[in-house]
């Protein structure tokens, strides 16, 4: 489940955009997004946004002729289409019915193996192969649901723009987000919830019957994260239940029981980093600011209460046996916030069927307040650990949402900036003098990643350096193939002036959809539509002195998963 309209904010980002324009302008820009999410013309500012963004953000290389399509701000006051446009004549923003003569004409073959991780074992050494004895083996059914999972519009897409399509890194990356994520789980730490005989029982059960398509993860030393990468079609949530029911029906037996928990690779990372790195650890008390739906406090409360011994689960007639109370006062606590107080219902009672035994689940402290102004805690004594997974526009989870590429656009990561900066500052006092701030998206935009981290450390260290971002120890998960944060990159728009958007809502007509480039704040301040954006957008100079690349982005052509970003903040009292 993604965070794109929770904790920061319950108001959707596209109706917040809409009223941060001016009074003359909201009649156009309100026909404008009815235009935008009829025409899915999303998929084509994607691609020309990422494509249009330097070297480190999606791709190693950028595009050429990149200066050809950028239009300056200066020109935005009363722009027409002929001087602002940024996208080819062959990028449209179609209607329903053009984009239906556009599948018949488009014949892109969408086969599921060229996805990087898909093709064999040994196309990657990230894949490690399971020993098991097989007794018997269930056979997956060959599908053609494969396209109903993926998003091949956004492929067709690609193909179409003739000025990107012939940009090779590009394509890898298109190409990967345009097939289905497959499924990954984790298995818990379960040493006090569940007997070994019930996680072996399972563990042999999947392995006999589907290792066919099964492989642990060696990215991660335990071996506890399993993944479906070898079958064809892809196995994604979308069409589990229906290729293979009885394993539909395994794992979410096994989710329920608390014996797995599904989790995408980079949703996994920011408490396996923190664990590794020793930030938290068994009596650590960790506050999640943006909770919902979950998967990070329930990772994080095995971590904090892992070392329990059984007896304070089972001996519950020797209440007084000082070990027990011992093992019990160094647990972990755990407050677990959202601002959405129907999400955090649906939290609680996530924590309530996973299986954790209620003397952990008394660990858990709920709490419905705003990540940005969360208050100080009474006692007076702040946390070992923050986590702040903040809501984000989600485009890094477009291989199991499809509900995210049509409505795309800049806006509503520009929109959400300032939220997503308010609750990491928050983060940032609410966290003791040698502890840690997780900062986590699961998007690719810079302004929801670096330019966030970038306006926090900044705000941070005003007086006196005290803020800095954590090296990555080369020694941790070195099979993970991480890429660096970026120090520079471009702020975007969607032009609202470039066409007739009411005519073509009207008259079902083909348009063209335009981005606009803001080079600089100065300059976008300067218009009436664009004045609205914060500074804070745009990369400083001073950024470069960070060490942004410090942080960590997952691409998923990498390594067949998810986009991430994290990067990890330690407070001192001055840095050394």
């Amino acid at each position: 489940m993604s965070k794109r309209t929770s904790s920061g904010s319950s108001n959707n980002p596209l109706s917040v955009a809409r009223h941060k324009s001016s009074a003359n302008n909201k009649e156009t820009r309100a026909s404008a997004l009815i235009w935008h999410r009829k025409s899915g013309t999303g998929y084509s500012l994607f691609i020309e946004y990422y494509s249009g963004q330097p070297c480190g953000v999606v791709v190693m290389d950028s595009t050429t002729a990149r200066s050809s399509r950028t239009a300056e701000c200066s020109s935005i006051s009363k722009p027409s289409p002929p001087e602002i446009s940024s996208l080819s004549d062959h990028r449209m923003g179609l209607s329903r019915a053009s984009k239906k003569r556009r599948r018949n004409k488009l014949k892109i073959s969408t086969n599921p193996s060229s996805c990087m991780l898909n093709e064999s074992p040994s196309s990657s050494t990230s894949i490690k192969s399971m020993n098991v004895t097989v007794s018997s083996v269930s056979t997956l059914p060959n599908s053609s649901c494969y396209a109903s999972c993926a998003s091949s519009e956004l492929l067709q897409v690609f193909h179409s723009m003739p000025t990107v399509n012939t940009h090779n890194d590009l394509k890898d990356f298109i190409t990967c987000l345009s097939q289905p994520l497959p499924i990954t789980f984790r298995l818990r730490q379960l040493n006090h919830t569940h007997s070994a005989h019930d996680l072996s029982a399972f563990l042999h059960q999947i392995t006999n019957q589907y290792h066919t398509c099964i492989q642990p993860i060696s990215l991660y030393p335990s071996q506890s994260i399993i993944t479906f990468y070898q079958s064809s079609p892809t196995l994604c949530k979308d069409n589990l239940k229906q290729l293979a029911p009885d394993l539909h029906h395994l794992l979410h037996q096994a989710s329920i029981s608390g014996l797995i928990a599904r989790q995408d690779v980079g949703s996994m990372l920011p408490i396996q980093v923190l664990s590794t790195l020793n930030y938290i650890k068994l009596g650590s008390k960790i506050l999640d600011l943006c909770a919902s739906p979950g998967s990070k406090t329930m990772q994080a409360l095995e971590v904090i209460t892992y070392s329990m011994d059984d007896m304070v689960q089972k001996d519950g007639n020797d209440k007084k046996n000082k070990k027990t109370t011992n093992s019990i006062s160094k647990l972990g606590r755990l407050i677990s916030n959202d601002i959405n107080a129907q999400r955090l219902l649906a939290l609680q009672e996530a924590v309530q069927r996973s299986g954790i035994p209620s003397t952990l689940q008394n660990r858990i402290v709920f709490t419905n307040y705003d990540a940005s102004v969360f208050p100080t805690p009474t006692s007076g004594k702040l946390f070992d650990c923050v986590l702040a997974d903040v809501p984000c526009s989600g485009d890094g989870t477009i291989r199991k949402d499809k509900t995210i590429l049509p409505g795309w656009m800049p806006t509503i990561a520009n929109t959400l900036h300032s939220t997503q900066l308010g609750i990491l500052k928050r983060a940032l006092e609410l966290v003791r003098v040698g502890g840690i701030v997780a900062y986590s998206t699961c998007s690719l935009n810079p302004v929801e990643n670096e330019a966030v981290v970038g306006a926090a450390l900044d705000w941070a260290n005003q007086v006196r350096p005290s803020i800095s971002l954590v090296t990555w120890p080369d020694s941790m998960l070195p099979l993970l193939k991480r890429r660096p944060g970026i120090s520079t990159w471009r702020v975007a728009e969607y032009d609202i002036h470039s066409l007739n958007h009411q005519q073509a809502v009207d008259n079902d007509k083909d348009e063209e959809a335009n981005l606009i480039w803001l080079e600089s704040f100065e300059k976008a301040s300067m218009s009436q539509d664009y004045n609205h954006l914060p500074p804070t957008l745009w990369p400083k100079q001073k950024y470069k002195t960070y060490s942004l690349n410090n942080c960590i982005r997952l691409w998923p052509q990498d390594q067949n998963t998810g986009g991430f970003f994290l990067a990890v903040l330690c407070k001192y009292d001055i840095i050394p």
